[in-house]
Order: C-alpha cells, then sequence, then structure tokens
C-alpha cells in the first residue's frame, strides 16, 4: 500500500503538464531565447500554449570566446579599428573590442587557427604582416616580405605561434617561389619549387594538414603537396582538374 501511494496518479501527471502549459509568456521566451536551431523546433511542438510564443527576449550576452571550451568555432568581423566575435548559431554579434593600435585600418585576414590570425595590408602589393591572437590582443609583427613575395596569397603558419621555436610562417608567391620566416628570425628564406606555381599563388584555399603534409588546392581546381621536410623535392602535384566545370578565383 505504502508503494501504491508512491506511484503517480493521473491527476498528479495532469497537474504537473498543467504547471508546464501554464507557465509565463515572459519565461517561456526567455527559454525560446536560449535555444538554437531544431531545439526551436521542439519547443513549438510542446503544446498550441508554447507554439504561441514567438516574441524572443533579447539574448544575453555572452562571455569572451575561448578556443578551449566552446565545440563552436566564432566567427570574427573586422572593421576599420574595432572587431567583433559572432556565435555562428545565435547569429548576432556578441561582443566588440578596439584592435591594438598597429592593426587598425582595415587589414585582410589570410588565414586562421590555434586561435590567431595571419593578417596583411589589404593593398595589392601587401608588405607587411601580423600575427594576432583576438582573445590576447597579443601581435607579433613579421619582417616586410620581399618583393616577389607581396602579391602571394596563399599564406599559413605550421603550429600556434604561442610556441615560437616551432613556428614557421609559409608563404606560396608567384611563379615558383616558397617563402618560410621562422618566428624570432629577422628575414625571410625564399626557396624555388621547380614547378611553375601561376594558379597556385592566387587559390582561395586554406591549406590541409594531413600526416605531415600541406595539400593545397589551386584556383583551377589542380591539387598538390608541400612537404616542408624535404625543401629538394618541396612541391609536387598529385591530382589534376578535380573541379573540372568550373575556375575558382580568390576574388582580391
Amino acid at each position: 500500500m505504502e508503494n501504491q501511494d508512491l506511484m503517480p496518479t493521473g491527476s498528479d501527471q495532469g497537474n504537473k503538464q498543467d504547471l508546464w502549459i501554464d507557465l509565463p509568456p515572459e519565461i517561456l521566451s526567455l527559454i525560446l531565447s536560449n535555444l538554437d536551431g531544431g531545439d526551436k523546433a521542439v519547443f513549438h511542438a510542446v503544446c498550441k500554449t508554447w507554439q504561441s510564443i514567438t516574441n524572443i527576449a533579447p539574448p544575453r550576452p555572452q562571455p569572451l570566446p575561448s578556443q578551449f571550451d566552446d565545440p563552436c568555432p566564432w566567427l570574427i568581423h573586422i572593421f576599420s579599428d574595432k572587431f567583433r566575435f559572432i556565435h555562428p548559431i545565435h547569429n548576432y554579434y556578441t561582443c566588440s573590442m578596439d584592435l591594438p593600435a598597429q592593426l587598425s585600418g582595415g587589414l585582410v585576414i589570410r588565414f586562421s587557427k590555434y586561435g590567431w590570425l595571419l593578417m596583411t595590408t589589404p593593398n595589392y602589393y601587401q608588405s607587411c604582416l601580423y600575427l594576432f591572437n583576438p582573445l590576447t590582443k597579443e601581435v607579433i609583427e613579421l619582417p616586410r616580405l620581399p618583393c616577389n613575395l607581396q602579391s602571394a596569397r596563399v599564406m599559413f603558419f605550421t603550429c600556434s605561434p604561442s610556441e615560437p621555436s616551432n613556428c614557421v610562417v609559409v608563404i606560396i608567391g608567384g611563379y615558383d617561389r616558397i617563402g618560410f620566416h621562422k618566428l624570432g628570425k629577422p628575414d625571410w628564406e625564399i626557396i624555388h619549387g621547380g614547378l611553375y606555381l601561376p594558379s597556385l599563388h592566387r587559390s582561395c584555399f586554406n591549406p590541409i594538414l594531413y600526416k605531415g603534409l600541406y595539400y593545397i588546392m589551386d584556383r583551377e581546381g589542380n591539387l598538390g603537396v608541400l612537404n616542408l621536410d624535404d625543401k629538394e623535392h618541396i612541391w609536387t602535384w598529385i591530382a589534376h582538374k578535380l573541379i573540372p566545370d568550373f575556375s575558382i578565383s580568390s576574388g582580391t
């Protein structure tokens, strides 16, 4: 008998359901404002009362992002002397911060990884490069580019700039020139790859690291591999015309 008393009756279950239905619209609106994507559809499918909640409360301010505690990669928008973090699911500006003085003026992001950005001046023949961590506001100014690398668009770094003894910045310049800069060194090292690469240095694709090799697709759909450990045979084409029906252009 005691066990039977612990079992919920139909009236008890109905009362609990009524409690959810009778939540104030303000609370339901707040709940809805914290849901993403398909969760909103599930919310509206609960009952007619919840389906009627359409006025979403203003989203709460989000904390400064961290590359370690959020499964979603945050987007960043740079305008003039400010940058804004954007959550890709919530789709609203979450915070706005001032750029360091040396980065103001509308720099272009060329590559991003490990929480760092590789940025250049916006003109076609850029000569100034910076590594910037928007979370810590740390800036690393790189040596000015040699003239034969200034029109390049494919550039990346091999590991986190927080490990300067291991980090190398790589730029694929016009024709067959490939430039290297190890953090802490005063200059760039330029190697001639032995191949004519006019369609590669204007590519809009970021390199993909796989088992120690860097795979890069040019704007005509050809795939090549960059081997930084073998500078005598640093570049090899491995597949041609993977995208045969149209040419891919980098735009700027």
